[in-house]
């Protein structure tokens, strides 16, 4: 699931580097136009003030989970938290029929904020992002190196921290995504610059700032660290595990940069890539997406047949794209998305459909053979983005995002109270 900034970047056109790729299907100009989605029952909408979600996770009850940032005063619900800094972590529980759970936050004077969430089947959750300073969970306190640290922290259903483990560096470390397999080991991805340390492993980037990724177990245990990186930049967006423990990537890469014993070359000044490493931390195989300009990996997921799902952004167009690849990385299909949409998060079915957000929030239906079924996207009269997807046990999709002005969706409507508000859908299609 997925990062996003206060201010969307621009992210554009691409090409799988393959050989048997297929040329992208044209999307139907009725696409993202609102009028193809089936609402048969009206919408949860969920909003906080003053704060951006920028994941979501649901459990096997479909309870819905959501982390992000919020600065000064954030109201969920009837409960009001108080930033201690700039901003800080927060984490939300609701139950399926909207209704807040419990709430609990992370921060110091720093800026801090949470970009990745997941639930295990116990119901424990797990979320990562990046802090400054000195901050706290609970009664659990962590410093960091100097710059910016990654966390990675545990919470039990009832929402009490259970443990916090961080990772740091001399230049800055930031965590965007984690993920879980059936056994509830967390696997985690981001960037991080100069000297890095995660459970004692020393890391060295080779640029400016390499992308990695972690192992914890589901006690917080240190299992093991991969690296991969240039002369430039290379980060990790989205991150998803398969039941068995081999993990996928996805993210961006400048130059030319090593996975493994793999070295590749972006087209153009940054290239999308997917990359896939065992249980065990092993090296697997890797594949770029690239034409001129940026391009940019920000979702991933796998299906129950362990297909691989990656959705991004183009810079060249301003517009986004849908891949799909078989678990050994050959590419099945590519499409793009509706004109103006980038792709910032991606979720499967059972039946092995894709639901694409974007961050213009309109939410694409996908079916497995990669044709377009249906599209709907809250409105609003300002600002609205789409920042993380999640589908339940129900094959209900939920959207996260934030919101300026007055969201509408499925005949309901929401003013927020903020600069900025989260926004949380659930609905049935």
């Amino acid at each position: 699931m997925r990062y996003v900034c206060f201010f969307i970047l621009c992210l554009g056109l691409w090409q799988c580097k393959n050989p048997h790729s297929h040329e992208p299907t044209p999307v139907p100009e009725n696409a993202g136009k609102g009028d193809t989605i089936g609402i048969i029952t009206p919408p949860i909408i969920i909003t906080a003030s003053n704060a951006i979600s920028y994941d979501i996770a649901v459990d096997k009850a479909n309870n819905i989970y959501v982390t992000g940032a919020f600065s000064s005063t954030t109201t969920f619900d009837s409960i009001s938290i108080i930033a201690k800094g700039n901003t800080d972590v927060f984490i939300a529980k609701y139950k399926p029929t909207g209704k807040l759970e419990w709430v609990q936050a992370i921060g110091g004077a720093g800026h801090d904020e949470g970009h990745g969430v997941a639930v295990d089947a116990n119901g424990n959750v797990y979320v990562t992002g990046h802090y400054y300073e000195t901050v706290s969970a609970g009664d659990i306190s962590v410093t960091s190196a100097g710059s910016a640290d990654v966390f990675i922290a545990k919470y039990d259903t009832h929402g009490q921290p259970q443990w916090i483990r961080t990772a740091g560096s001399d230049g800055g470390e930031r965590s965007y995504d984690l993920a879980l397999d059936n056994a509830a080991n967390v696997y985690l991805t981001g960037e991080f610059q100069g000297t890095g340390f995660f459970g004692g492993v020393r890391k060295q980037s080779a640029g400016e700032f390499d992308l990695f990724v972690a192992k914890y177990n589901t006690d917080g245990e240190f299992l093991w660290v991969r690296s991969a990186g240039g002369s430039e930049r290379e980060t990790g967006y989205g991150i998803a595990a398969d039941p068995g423990g081999d993990v996928y990537v996805t993210g961006a890469f400048f130059g030319t940069t090593a996975f493994g014993n793999t070295s590749t070359t972006s087209v153009g000044y940054a290239d999308a890539f997917v990359a896939k490493y065992d249980k065990d931390g092993s090296f697997k195989w890797m594949q770029s997406l690239g034409k001129p300009y940026s391009d940019s990996g920000r979702g991933i997921a796998l299906d129950l047949l362990g297909n691989v799902f990656v959705t991004g952004q183009h810079e060249a167009n301003a517009s986004g794209f849908l891949a799909k690849y078989s678990p050994d990385g050959s590419l099945l299909w590519n499409m793009p998305l509706d004109k103006t949409a980038q792709g910032s998060g991606v979720a499967t079915d059972k039946s092995g459909n894709a639901y694409v957000i974007s961050n213009v929030s309109t939410l694409l239906k996908y079916g497995a053979d990669g044709m377009l079924q249906r599209a709907e996207f809250p409105r609003s009269d300002d600002t609205v983005a789409g920042t993380g997807i999640a589908v339940g046990s129900n094959d209900k999709p939920h959207l996260s995002g934030y919101y300026k002005g007055n969201l509408t969706f499925g005949g309901s409507s929401k003013i927020s109270a903020g600069f900025l508000d989260i926004f949380v859908i659930a609905y049935q299609l």
